[in-house]
């Protein structure tokens, strides 16, 4: 599972997997440190390696994890996600997501086409 989050306007990307941890645990990756414990709110011991994908790993309780979740939902004060995030490197990283994926949507945000089909269900409701 992929997750941004806002993260005390830092932002923070993390990837949870089950993978080299505990039965009751999960694997959370980042690529900079202090993501993980931006989104949890508390200190974690975090592992750096440099010779695989994501540089930052910890294995966290999967009720912390839930935790962490609860908190970052019952936060959100946001109207925008990405204008959420302060962090300049990381907004700009978000932007390029959304372009990303903004084009498995069909019709494409913003389309022309899309305007059309907005036109069109107003003609619609109209009737």
């Amino acid at each position: 599972m992929w997750l941004m989050t806002s993260a005390d306007g830092a932002g923070a990307f993390l990837s949870i997997v089950k993978k080299d941890c505990r039965e009751n645990e999960l694997l959370v990756r980042a690529r900079r440190s202090g993501d993980i414990a931006r989104f949890l709110g508390q200190r974690r011991i975090e592992c750096i390696d440099t010779t695989a994908d994501y540089l930052v790993r910890a294995p966290i309780p999967v009720e912390a994890l839930v935790d962490g979740f609860r908190t970052s939902l019952a936060a959100i004060q946001y109207r925008s996600y990405k204008d959420s995030v302060k962090d300049r490197e990381v907004h700009n990283a978000l932007i390029e997501v959304w372009h990303s994926m903004a084009k498995i949507q069909h019709p494409v945000p913003y389309s022309d086409l899309r305007s059309l089909h907005r036109y069109a269900d107003r003609g619609r409701q109209s009737t």
